[in-house]
């Protein structure tokens, strides 16, 4: 298990530099797709990734948080990506 190896869980950073240096990549060249602010979209921001949040509720809540991208379809995502 990922966090098992990384020692942490998200939204700590250690788990997404951990991923980043398993796959051989740079926070600069990847994006995080989430629908957890907390965990996925925070933690991903901590590590220096940016992040797309797929939030199809549109909480009225979330709409203050930033983030990279912000979507409420899968289909959103394409066109950033």
């Amino acid at each position: 298990m990922l966090s098992e190896a990384a020692e942490a869980l998200k939204p700590d950073k250690r788990i997404f530099n951990y991923a980043l240096q398993l796959n051989g990549a740079l926070a600069s060249q990847t994006i995080m797709i989430g629908d957890s602010y907390e965990a996925d979209i925070r933690g991903a921001k901590n590590a220096g990734i940016d992040q797309i949040y797929f939030n199809p509720n549109l909480k009225s809540d979330d709409k203050d948080k930033t983030v990279t991208y912000r979507v409420k379809s899968l289909k959103e995502i394409m066109d950033i990506l």
